[in-house]
């Protein structure tokens, strides 16, 4: 009789990877406004995971609108980091690929917030890989304010800020007088050199003026283009001059995502212009033209205080990091001499790197430095000589250039 063979022993099934997650806000959700949360999942195992699933759970009253991409606003549900994601009852559901051992995937969810949402509760997450689940909740939730973020991303990045008084008249002055009683008006740059270090990936404009509240509409010329006009949303303060008997002076900022515009005319001169009256009927001056003679920026009741481009690129010579930029609008006077601004994200590392825009009766100030990473990183701001409007900030936790 012939011998036979022992059946072949099956092999045991792979165990699952070990993972491990982070999630948090992306600077603040404020009520009634718009944000983005961000998350992580790392797999800290020696095997690959092959499905990664992500349960995120939003605070009440923030719902999620879409993956977006880097952080831009998108109907597309694919999302950074090679993520699908969906809304879900508790937030979102979102699923990844394999994942190599050792590796690391950020996404970034961009979510609007009820204007009645409560505060404090953070979001959360809870992720797996067909084993066990693991969860993380964030340092902060829903906020009265502060400073959301208009673009999140992660990868090899570089940040430029510049900006200028905004040209408004013929004779080569700029409308940028003073906040207080006394009017003064400081030479001002006829526009930026901007410089790119890389394919521009988003890129926002921003303008500030005080007084009355008009349509938020600029002109922006790129190099060799025309004057194309640009319109909006503003964000608004009160600034305290600490005169008795003097109400606050209303200052407002305005947004605008120029990344196409950015994109086509690409490095070199820029300039922008505020509305004279009667623009944009008369039409913006050609390429290589001055204003409209006789006219005088936007109406008498407003004062321009300059104009400001931030650029985020590509920079292949950059080391990998995670980058945002923030903006909202909140002044350091008299009434209110100093706060705190939460960057939060998902930044790592010993140190941070900060770029700010203010905005001065001089114009707009871009600053820029390096400070170490708390368990909760703030830009904190403190009281001048003069009051000061906030505006923009910037924050990278690369050790790569951020160039001013």
């Amino acid at each position: 009789m012939p011998a036979t063979s022992a059946p072949a022993a099956s092999a045991a099934p792979a165990p699952p990877a070990r993972l491990a997650t982070r999630i948090n806000p992306v600077g603040t959700l404020p009520q009634g406004g718009t944000g983005i949360v961000a998350f992580m999942v790392t797999n800290v195992s020696s095997v690959i995971a092959t499905q990664v699933t992500a349960n995120v759970t939003l605070p009440g009253g923030v719902s999620y609108l879409a993956a977006g991409t880097l952080g831009m606003t998108s109907l597309d549900p694919t999302g950074p980091g090679g993520w699908t994601c969906g809304p879900a009852a508790s937030g979102a559901t979102c699923t990844h690929g394999p994942l190599a051992a050792g590796a690391s995937t950020t996404t970034f969810l961009r979510v609007v917030v009820a204007a009645d949402a409560p505060t404090g509760t953070p979001p959360g997450i809870s992720v797996g890989d067909g084993g066990r689940q693991v969860s993380a909740r964030g340092t902060a939730g829903v906020s009265a304010g502060g400073f959301p973020a208009r673009f999140a991303a992660s990868g090899r990045y570089a940040v430029i800020t510049a900006g200028a008084a905004l040209a408004g008249r013929d004779d080569g002055e700029c409308d940028a007088s003073s906040w207080g009683w006394q009017p003064a008006r400081p030479h001002c740059p006829a526009g930026i050199t901007l410089t790119l270090p890389g394919p521009v990936v988003w890129a926002a404009l921003y303008w500030a003026w005080a007084g009355a509240r008009p349509q938020a509409t600029i002109g922006l010329r790129g190099p060799g283009g025309n004057y194309r006009q640009v319109t909006g949303t503003t964000a608004s303060a009160a600034v305290d001059l600490g005169i008795r008997g003097l109400p606050g002076i209303p200052v407002h900022q305005a947004f605008a995502d120029v990344t196409g515009l950015v994109a086509r005319y690409g490095a070199g001169a820029w300039t922008a212009a505020a509305p004279a009256i009667g623009w944009p009927a008369r039409g913006w001056p050609a390429a290589g033209g001055s204003l409209a003679a006789g006219g005088s920026p936007g109406d008498g009741d407003v004062t321009y205080l300059g104009w400001a481009l931030v650029v985020v690129t590509a920079d292949s010579g950059a080391p990998p990091g995670q980058v945002m930029v923030l903006d909202g609008a909140r002044p350091v006077d008299a009434a209110d001499p100093g706060f705190s601004a939460p960057l939060g994200g998902l930044l790592t590392g010993q140190s941070v790197k900060v770029q700010v825009v203010t905005w001065t009766d001089h114009g707009p100030e871009a600053s820029a430095f390096t400070q170490a990473l708390a368990a909760q990183p703030a830009v904190s701001f403190a009281a001048a000589t003069a009051p000061y409007l906030v505006g923009v900030i910037t924050a990278t936790d690369s050790p790569g250039p951020n160039r001013p």
